[in-house]
């Protein structure tokens, strides 16, 4: 890991932390709507980042006050979660204005999900790595420092995250291969990072329980390949470390996955 990565990944940590902290004691009415979609986000700048047939992706962009283009910012950019089934770039809305605050270029990407797209997870990550590479190629133009980009997400969003840092291929075959799509950081929320079950893994409420094995049972249908290939814990050893940093509540149904993912570190 080179100092400008473990400078970014604490940087994050301490930012990220420090702004979950001040979401949570906001007054039950301070709390934004719930997402729809096509998102509304008052102050975003919108980029299109990929063309897919009619399909136009977007990134909405949360740009630092009285910061000037050439002063290169580190930056981060945010992938919804639902399942790879649908959801919104709405999603951690309120993370991407507090970073913005404190300095940081802070970026939502839409992606294509089953239930709008008809896609399956491999189209997905690489959307991912289109939204990861489209930033570091425009760097210069957004004002970010290309070295300083990292990637965040919750549930099936911090599973494409991920997979945009450890997992190799799924790069689209018309885009420069030459540039990275792979995040200098990961800013992990409950991430869903091991896709097949886990051996012995147990989930403390049985509906709970249920509910993913459920879920598990489409998720040869959904994935479309053998998920062992898309799974970044799977898979992390085969590349350079990133430094990661890791959100959610003790009793995640994610946890045993996260701690898969860390021991392979």
């Amino acid at each position: 890991m080179d100092r400008s990565s473990r400078a970014l990944a604490g940087e994050l940590a301490y930012l990220v932390f420090v702004g979950a902290c001040a979401l949570a004691v906001q007054p039950a009415g301070a709390q934004p709507p719930p997402g729809t979609y096509p998102p509304q986000m008052d102050g975003a700048k919108i980029e299109v980042y990929k063309t897919v047939g009619e399909v136009r992706l977007k990134l909405y962009v949360f740009d630092p006050k009285d910061r000037s283009i050439a002063d290169k910012r580190p930056a981060i950019v945010f992938f919804f979660g639902s399942g790879w089934r649908g959801g919104t770039p709405q999603q951690f809305e309120q993370q991407r204005r507090y970073l913005a605050s404190r300095g940081m270029v802070a970026i939502t990407a839409d992606y294509r999900v089953s239930s709008r797209n008809k896609v399956k997870v491999p189209e997905i990550v690489q959307d991912a790595k289109s939204a990861m590479r489209w930033v570091r190629q425009n760097a210069a133009r957004l004002g970010i420092d290309p070295s300083r980009i990292a990637a965040g997400g919750g549930s099936a969003g911090g599973h494409i995250a991920a997979a945009a840092g450890v997992i190799a291929g799924l790069d689209a075959s018309n885009e420069d291969s030459t540039i990275s799509s792979r995040p200098n950081a990961l800013v992990l929320f409950n991430p869903a990072v091991v896709l097949p079950p886990i051996p012995g893994s147990e989930v403390s409420d049985p509906e709970s329980w249920r509910r993913i094995a459920g879920r598990f049972r489409t998720m040869p249908e959904l994935t479309g390949v053998d998920m062992t290939a898309i799974s970044p814990t799977i898979t992390f050893q085969k590349v350079r470390r990133r430094p990661s940093f890791f959100m959610e509540r003790p009793t995640s149904r994610f946890r045993t996955s996260r701690l898969s993912y860390l021991r392979r570190r």
